[in-house]
């Protein structure tokens, strides 16, 4: 509910801290840096041409009465954009796509207390989805979703819906025709930034996951709002890194304890810290969906983190890497840095 006219004057008044206090000074953290993770990691998978997403460039868009929001973070893991393109496509709905660095919704710069930049993103997207005349737009992000609930609503009254993906699609598993059974426990992980003031909808993946035929969901002893965090937190914020694995560990624990085969994140930062664990199958809420559905990508994110070797990464990305302007020189302290090392990356 719109509340204020600006994003300092809501800060100012309901959150203080975030002026005062702010969680980081690091320019790593802004996806539009060169050296950013969004940056760099994408260019191991991603050439230039691959970008299908529309940004404040699409001056007269068709009109759609849906809007995908992929944000910035995706372009790490673009096997789980491409599965949650897929997976809307087989709704039958149409829909455009918007994303990139460019239409960031502003929470990395919030988070370091930039309020104008941030605000300077925010209506930005705002104004590039409302081009479409939309219905809906459909959060990709759930640090985006977030965002948008806990800032963007209190200073903007958008004239479309937004809605996270789980929720969107736990609204409409009836356009969906599963085609094949999962046959799996499923665990599932809610993610450490739900705090108190939280806008997550904690049921709606919960109830998308359910509508797929074999899935079992089985609770952790943790769950929701008194969920264990993963490490990312500890690790990418604030450099405690044997924290991190401890938290990774204890949460990790507990999901093996239940029985379950899966463990389901709705968090791209949980994802990208615990895929590589081993203990546990670690799948994201989209990839379980569209396995059912048929659409199958590969997991190169997975497969480099469980090389844990950069020269051997950056050598089998080579012509990514090059089509993106970079050298392998330059590049590969950043990929150790983000990919294997987890540190001052974002959501």
């Amino acid at each position: 509910m719109q509340t204020h006219s600006t994003l300092r004057d809501f800060i100012s008044s309901e959150r203080p801290t975030i002026i005062t206090n702010p969680s980081h000074n690091d320019q790593l953290k802004f996806p539009q840096s060169r050296f950013s993770a969004a940056k760099v990691i994408s260019s191991l998978f991603l050439k230039p041409e691959d970008s299908i997403w529309l940004d404040e460039n699409a001056t007269q868009p068709e009109q759609s009465d849906y809007v995908l929001y992929l944000g910035c973070n995706v372009l790490q893991t673009p096997f789980l954009m491409w599965t949650c393109i897929d997976v809307l496509r087989k709704m039958g709905i149409k829909f455009a796509i918007v994303g990139g660095t460019s239409t960031c919704c502003g929470s990395p710069f919030l988070s370091a207390g930039k309020i104008e930049a941030a605000e300077s993103f925010d209506r930005k997207r705002i104004d590039v989805f409302s081009r479409f005349n939309p219905q809906t737009v459909i959060e990709w992000d759930e640090s985006c979703h977030e965002f948008t609930h806990l800032n963007t609503l209190s200073y903007m009254k958008p004239k479309f819906k937004m809605k996270n993906i789980e929720q969107f699609i736990a609204e409409n598993t009836h356009l969906l025709k599963f085609e094949k059974p999962i046959n799996k426990k499923v665990g599932i992980h809610d993610h450490y930034g739900h705090a108190d003031n939280s806008y997550a909808d904690m049921e709606a993946p919960r109830r998308a996951l359910k509508a797929i035929p074999g899935v079992e969901l089985i609770e952790l002893e943790h769950n929701r709002l008194q969920a264990l965090p993963c490490g990312f937190e500890s690790i990418s914020y604030n450099g405690r890194k044997e924290e991190g694995k401890l938290q990774n560990r204890d949460l990790l624990a507990e999901a093996s304890s239940t029985g379950a085969d899966i463990l389901a994140v709705f968090w791209q930062a949980c994802y990208r810290t615990l895929v590589s664990t081993g203990e546990i199958d670690v799948r994201h809420f989209i990839e379980i969906v569209g396995e059912a559905l048929g659409v199958n990508y590969e997991d190169k994110y997975r497969k480099y983190k469980l090389w844990n070797n950069v020269d051997r990464v950056v050598d089998d990305a080579k012509e990514n890497i090059a089509a993106n302007g970079y050298t392998e020189t330059e590049i590969k302290p950043y990929v150790q840095k983000y990919l294997f090392d987890i540190s001052s990356t974002f959501c």
